[in-house]
Order: structure tokens, then C-alpha cells, then sequence
């Protein structure tokens, strides 16, 4: 079984369906998503660890 990750980065205006509209791609592409939002306040570390976290997962 092969993996594949791909990242995928959304801005845009707080509320407007950003994390919806990636959601319902992938359930129509019928891939499974990791979602982490960010935040003013997150940090490199936060980031690094989300991403550690998916890989041995």
C-alpha cells in the first residue's frame, strides 16, 4: 500500500467555508484529511508535532 501526503493551505476571511469546502473535496475524492487550524497563537512546534503526529500514525 502506497501513501500519499499532500498539504494543502487555505486563507482567506474567518467563516467564510474554507474547512468545509476542503472537507467535502475529499469526501467526494474519497481521501482522508487531517485538519489543523490555525491560530495567531500556534508556533513552529505545534505545527512540527501535527505533522509528527500524522506521519506515524
Amino acid at each position: 500500500m502506497t501513501l500519499n501526503h499532500y498539504s494543502c493551505s487555505s486563507m482567506s476571511e474567518t467563516g467564510c467555508g474554507k474547512t468545509p469546502l476542503i472537507m467535502i473535496i475529499a469526501e467526494l475524492k474519497e481521501i482522508a484529511i487531517e485538519i489543523l487550524n490555525n491560530y495567531a497563537g500556534i508556533d513552529d512546534k505545534g505545527i512540527i508535532e501535527f505533522i509528527i503526529m500524522i506521519l506515524i500514525t
